[in-house]
């Protein structure tokens, strides 16, 4: 599996093709440490590389497991046979899937999960402090108003990422429709992996 991108990222975490060592500690990130990962790479930052080790499953020195929340979110999942095991950037790949597909398993220190969602005019007016919004899914209250933000195509949840095209398609203005693909493009094919 060749890994280029976020989008290669998740889907192969999801299926079980990237995958941790067994020794690596826990996911230990709270809500605000995911939303600054978040506003970092909506802002163009430079969130560090990953590292990791192409290995057949069997023959690993260690064991491995699948990152937490995938078995939440796709009960089917398992480590494959051929696989990439993350060396280093545990942290961060565990945060974006988490704020991808939203497994539901509260965050450290929390007892509800987490939902994320990208304030598409912040993000074009680079308010990149204020872009990404998190919200426990215990607030009914708050994820009542984002409801209604979305409806108004305000705010975009990072879980409908890989299915924005129709999500913008029906916004109303031309430009920021136009501004909304090229910038969730970006996004999903942002490159952030190094790996041996």
């Amino acid at each position: 599996m060749k890994i280029e991108n976020i989008e290669d990222l998740l889907k192969g975490i999801y299926k079980g093709d990237i995958v941790l060592p067994d020794f690596q500690r826990s996911f230990v990130w709270k809500p605000e440490d995911v939303r600054e990962l978040l506003v970092s790479i909506v802002s163009g930052f430079f969130i560090g590389s990953m590292l990791m080790m192409d290995s057949i499953s069997e023959e690993s020195d260690f064991a491995l497991r699948l990152i937490e929340g995938v078995e939440n979110v796709n009960p089917d999942a398992k480590v494959q046979s051929l696989v990439k095991i993350i060396l280093d950037g545990q942290q961060r790949a565990t945060a974006l899937f988490y704020a991808v597909y939203q497994p539901d398993i509260p965050l450290k220190d929390r007892k509800s999960p987490f939902l994320f969602y990208l304030d598409l005019n912040k993000a074009f007016n680079d308010e990149w402090e204020d872009c990404v919004i998190s919200v426990s899914k215990n607030s009914r209250k708050a994820l009542s108003e984002l409801k209604k933000r979305e409806e108004k195509k305000e705010i975009i949840s990072f879980s409908k990422l890989w299915e924005v095209e129709d999500w913008i398609d029906e916004i109303d203005n031309k430009e920021k429709r136009k501004k909304g693909k090229n910038y969730v493009n970006y996004l999903i094919t942002l490159e952030i992996i190094n790996y041996i």
